[in-house]
């Protein structure tokens, strides 16, 4: 069965973080302005380590993804990031070399309509 595709209401909630802003458009704006370069970052760094072995560094990197995502209520991101983070800290290894490109996409997806956003 292919998995439902994703919709920028499930990639992340514009609603959500303007009420925690207060309705602040401006902060709003660079909030998801920060996490932007901050994600990208971290999921090269995070892809890179868990390729090569370092799990260490790739909890740190998809951790930090985690974090960020949840700052601009990048839900769907936000969700895949907690699970990695989460079979990571259990030992298991091969659900985050498993879910790099799935994460990529997301990240991808999740930027564009950022991106959207920010230029309306």
């Amino acid at each position: 069965m292919a998995e439902p595709a994703f919709n920028p209401t499930n990639l992340f909630d514009l609603e959500s973080l303007k009420s925690r802003l207060m309705g602040d458009e401006e902060l709003v704006a660079q909030v998801l302005e920060a996490c932007v370069p901050d994600i990208n970052a971290n999921f090269r760094d995070f892809a890179l380590a868990i390729q090569s072995g370092e799990v260490e560094t790739a909890t740190v990197r998809i951790h930090a993804m985690k974090g960020a995502s949840q700052n601009a209520d990048l839900v769907a991101v936000s969700e895949l990031t907690q699970q990695i983070e989460s079979s990571l800290r259990a030992g298991d290894t091969e659900f985050a070399r498993q879910s790099v490109d799935r994460l990529e996409e997301l990240v991808g997806q999740t930027i564009g309509e950022v991106r959207r956003y920010l230029n309306n």
